[in-house]
């Protein structure tokens, strides 16, 4: 199956995966590594998106361009009203999903196409703004788990960026971050 349909392009693309198991529901930004048709990511075993993944063996990815959305669920579960009341996990504001079974080894994660959707088609230029939050997002994110100097300058100076090119979302997502991270 080609990804490119549902806005998944060869390199690394940053989607919100969600996972769930039994009422529980997780979100997470992901980068879906798609290479020669094929599709994969890195999930690390300390997480409740690889636990997830585990016991369910299903992930959502969820294309979406909110940073609100990538700055919370960086940090946190996002809120049941965020999502569509359905068989799958999937996003109220995304622009297409595709539901993955998954395949476990160490800690990559291959996918395999189970079934995905178009929501909405969404013309939009690149913001450099969105761009710096999904960079703060992941940095901000090993900030949380190493703790170095190192990644916290990162996260200020995409924060810095977002702050000079994003549009009021993105102001929104570098106040959530800066409270998420305490900084």
């Amino acid at each position: 199956m080609s990804l490119e349909k549902f806005g998944i392009y060869e390199g690394i693309n940053e989607i919100i995966a969600t996972t769930r198991t039994g009422e529980s529901i997780n979100s997470a930004p992901l980068g879906i590594r798609y290479f020669n048709k094929k599709a994969y990511v890195m999930a690390y075993s300390d997480t409740h998106t690889f636990a997830n993944l585990k016991e369910s063996g299903v992930l959502v990815a969820n294309v979406i361009h909110d940073p609100v959305i990538f700055a919370i669920s960086s940090f946190d579960d996002l809120a049941r009203e965020y999502y569509v009341d359905g068989k799958y996990p999937i996003l109220k504001d995304a622009l297409s999903y595709v539901v993955f079974s998954t395949s476990i080894s160490g800690k990559r994660v291959d996918l395999s196409f189970i079934e995905g959707k178009v929501l909405r088609k969404e013309v939009r230029a690149i913001n450099r703004g969105l761009n710096a939050i999904i960079e703060a997002c992941i940095y901000g994110t090993r900030y949380l788990a190493f703790g170095s100097d190192e990644l916290k300058n990162r996260v200020v100076y995409y924060l810095s960026i977002a702050e000079k090119c994003g549009s009021n979302q993105e102001k929104k997502a570098i106040e959530l971050i800066k409270m998420y991270l305490d900084i």
